[in-house]
Parts: structure tokens; C-alpha cells; sequence
């Protein structure tokens, strides 16, 4: 029920993502066209163009990005967070077991937050590494990266029961209780992480990495059309649409509860 509810959710959304909102009226602007629509027809069609090239901009994808990274923060202190007594390093990050991959290579886009809570444990050696993986992976193929790179196994709590970051709040939430722990993602995630955290009762201090918008190109490429401005819209778009979601979801349970 959890895995068709995770794809059902990914289905309803896509019409509201970079493609989806391109596909929609090129389609439906090309139907009109080859059935003598021609005004209708053209407008959806040139709105479809502009949209794609828009959202391809990489301008435009930092540009939504970087409000999401600047609340995140910046990077984490280590001895700030000792002095502060935090016990729990929690990196939110996505393994698979896929035995063709190198340890480092099933973590696939997440690595940089595996890297980060490993520094960060690195300087508090008698916390405890939480690491979510996927329901998709093992604790075995989860902890083989960070046990070469020198994390006892007894410093290791793996967590594979999660599908998305309210699984990983909800089922890491018992071990944090009420004390200050590190929450590691990348920055612009971040956000949306603290809040669904926050929502279970934990006490998250943001520890962002992997920042996209540090150190901007040259003004000139940002104006060029690439898959990595598309990709950067439709990741600042996801964190929009789910923060509004949690948002809106708080909001109905408080009313619901007076």
C-alpha cells in the first residue's frame, strides 16, 4: 500500500512539474491545430515553447533554488554542536542495493550527505550515525561505505523501512526524543526536512551540504536553455509543492483538533 501511494502521489503532481506543464498544452495545442484550431491552437503551443525554455533557463532554476538553500543555513559546525550536546547525527539519504555498484556509487545523488555526516561524526565520535537508506535497500549494503571509511559498526543506526521523508521523521523520531540533533541533507531539502522533523516533535538543528547555488556561473550561461536549469526547477518546485503540502496538512489538523 505504501509503494502504490509513494507512485500515486508522483503521478498526480507530474502535471504541475517543469514537463507536465510543457507536455499539457504542446499536446493539447497540437490537437487543436490538426483539427483547423489554428489561433487556439498556435497560442498553446508558442505558451508551451516559452514555458520549456523558461523553466530550462539556469537562471531561473537557481534562481528558486537559492531561497531554499539561504534558509537552510550554512555549513555545520561540529564543535558547536558538541558544546551543544548533540548525541545524533541523522543523514537523510537514499541506498539501493544494486551489487553491480561500488559502496560509494549506491548512494547514488545523496553521497555528498554521507560524506558530510561522516566530518560532522568525525569531530563527535561518541555520537551515533543515523543513516536512511531506502526500503529499497539493506542494513548490510548500507553500512559497507561508511565502515571502510573508518565508522565502528556499533556508531551505525541504519534505518531501510523509509520510502520518503515523513517515513524516515516518523520512524527515526523515537530514537531523538526531545534532545538536539544534527539533521543532514542537502540544503535545498533542508527545509522541508526541519519542518516534517519539527512536526513529530524532534529538536532538528539544520546541517545542509550538497549546495547547488554557491558559486553561480558566468551571467551568459545562465541565460542558455540546459538540462541542468530544468532539473534545478523541478527540484526547488518539488520542495515548494511539499512544503506547502505539510503546511496546508498542520494547518487542517489544528483546525480539525479545536
Amino acid at each position: 500500500m505504501e509503494v502504490f501511494l509513494y507512485f500515486l502521489k508522483r503521478i498526480i503532481a507530474w502535471p504541475f512539474f517543469p514537463i507536465g506543464l510543457t507536455l499539457m498544452p504542446l499536446l493539447s495545442g497540437i490537437a487543436l491545430l490538426l483539427i483547423g484550431r489554428t489561433k487556439v491552437g498556435t497560442l498553446l503551443v508558442s505558451s508551451a515553447s516559452v514555458i520549456f525554455v523558461v523553466f530550462s533557463l539556469g537562471w531561473t532554476g537557481l534562481s528558486l533554488v537559492k531561497p531554499l538553500e539561504d534558509r537552510a543555513g550554512s555549513h555545520a559546525d561540529p564543535e558547536k554542536l558538541r558544546q551543544i550536546g548533540v548525541r545524533n547525527i541523522v543523514v537523510l539519504s537514499k541506498s539501493r542495493i544494486v551489487p553491480a555498484l561500488t559502496p560509494a556509487d549506491r548512494w547514488f545523488r545523496t553521497l555528498p550527505g554521507i560524506m558530510e555526516g561522516i566530518r560532522l561524526w568525525s569531530a563527535i565520535p561518541e555520537a551515533k550515525l543515523i543513516l536512511s537508506g531506502s526500503a529499497l535497500s539493506s542494513a548490510e549494503a548500507m553500512a559497507e561505505l561508511p565502515t571502510q571509511l573508518g565508522i565502528p559498526k556499533e556508531a551505525l543506526i541504519l534505518e531501510t523501512r523509509a520510502y520518503n521523508t515523513a517515513d524516515e521523521a516518523r520512524l527515526i523520531a523515537p530514537v531523538l526524543g526531545s534532545e538536539p540533533f544534527a539533521l543532514v541533507s542537502s540544503a535545498v531539502h533542508l527545509p522541508r526536512a526541519m519542518f516534517i522533523f519539527k512536526a513529530q516533535g524532534t529538536n532538528p538543528i539544520s546541517c545542509p551540504c550538497d549546495f547547488i547555488t554557491k558559486g553561480w556561473p558566468p551571467i551568459y550561461l545562465l541565460l542558455v536553455p540546459c538540462v541542468g536549469g530544468l532539473n534545478n526547477s523541478e527540484t526547488a518546485l518539488h520542495e515548494y509543492y511539499s512544503l506547502f503540502f505539510y503546511w496546508a496538512k498542520a494547518v487542517f489538523l489544528n483546525l480539525g483538533g479545536r
